[in-house]
């Protein structure tokens, strides 16, 4: 295997080049649901952006768990308590995610900027986290 390939692997794992593949997708239903509380049904931005987040962690919970981590799928009865630890791991990135998303927006007034600045931010913490503790190895 030529250098650059074995680089780019350790650098970025496998896995999380797929999780960020889901966090792309899950970016497109955060801005989807964000845009249509915030701007449909005239909900304040912090509320959109909580409801968006919430909505965007459970597709991302199944879509990760049929696509990333097929090789550890949860399966079953095991769904939900799979789903409540990635709502657990997940919700100190949702926090980090709302809380930076909402001060771009008051600083910049730009509420599609400001979802992807809060789904960045959140990203790292939920990649690393998840893989150790919803999707460990058994």
């Amino acid at each position: 295997m030529p250098i650059l390939p074995k680089i780019i692997k350790q650098v970025f794992p496998v896995k999380f080049v797929l999780f960020s593949l889901v966090g792309l997708t899950g970016m497109g239903i955060h801005l989807l649901t964000l845009g249509v509380f915030h701007l449909l049904v005239n909900l304040q931005f912090l509320w959109a952006q909580t409801i968006a987040t919430c909505v965007t962690m459970t597709s991302n919970y199944f879509i990760n768990n049929n696509f990333t981590y097929r090789d550890q799928r949860i399966r079953g009865w095991k769904l939900l308590p799979g789903l409540i630890s990635f709502y657990l791991v997940c919700s100190i990135g949702a926090i980090i995610n709302i809380e930076s998303a909402d001060l771009f927006y008051h600083n910049q007034n730009n509420w599609i900027m400001a979802g992807v600045v809060g789904g960045i931010a959140g990203s790292i913490w939920n990649y690393y986290f998840s893989s150790k503790l919803t999707w460990k190895k058994k």
